[in-house]
């Protein structure tokens, strides 16, 4: 903000140019679409595809490409899937996570989050959580149908429960 201010007073940006600049979001009329997030964060905005229309998710989705090549967007079904993608090629569908993604290469990580699911009814929230893991470049460990009807399924997978830097439990 400073380099700005100081371009300014230095006659170097006009007040248009300076208030662009400034300016941490895009206001597309039905939403404001905050591209400072990464850089107050480390993680661009995520776009929650409930209750919005395709052509809104793809407008918001053109919006953040122009500050980030990390994209998410949940909660889309096969319909919005469609419109979307037509928009965005370069993104990709991923049908029981629900989501919409653009990840940016990430080197292998020895450290991993493990997502952990009860029963199979259980997985596409546990692959909407594995894959907003992986699409900010976290090394995801999948350990599924571990319910506790049979603790002999749990116990067997402790070997890859322990290690892991974080655990995420879907039941």
């Amino acid at each position: 903000m400073d380099e700005i201010l100081k371009a300014l007073e230095a006659g170097e940006l006009s007040v248009d140019e300076a208030k662009g600049n400034l300016l941490t979001y895009d206001n597309l009329g039905f939403a404001k679409v905050d591209n400072a997030r990464e850089a107050r964060t480390g993680f661009p905005e995520v776009i929650y595809g409930g209750g919005k229309t395709a052509e809104e998710i793809s407008e918001i989705l053109t919006s953040l490409k122009q500050h980030s090549d990390v994209l998410l967007a949940t909660r889309i079904d096969e319909d919005k899937k469609e419109v979307i993608l037509n928009s965005h090629p370069d993104c990709t569908y991923d049908k029981r996570a629900g989501v919409i993604y653009k990840k940016r290469e990430t080197k292998e990580k020895e450290a991993y989050i493990a997502v952990i699911c009860a029963g199979t009814s259980d997985l596409p929230v546990a692959e909407e959580a594995a894959s907003t893991a992986e699409v900010f470049g976290a090394r995801v460990e999948r350990i599924y149908d571990v319910g506790v009807a049979g603790l002999h399924r749990l116990l067997g997978e402790l070997g890859r429960i322990r290690p892991a830097c974080a655990s995420i439990l879907v039941a």
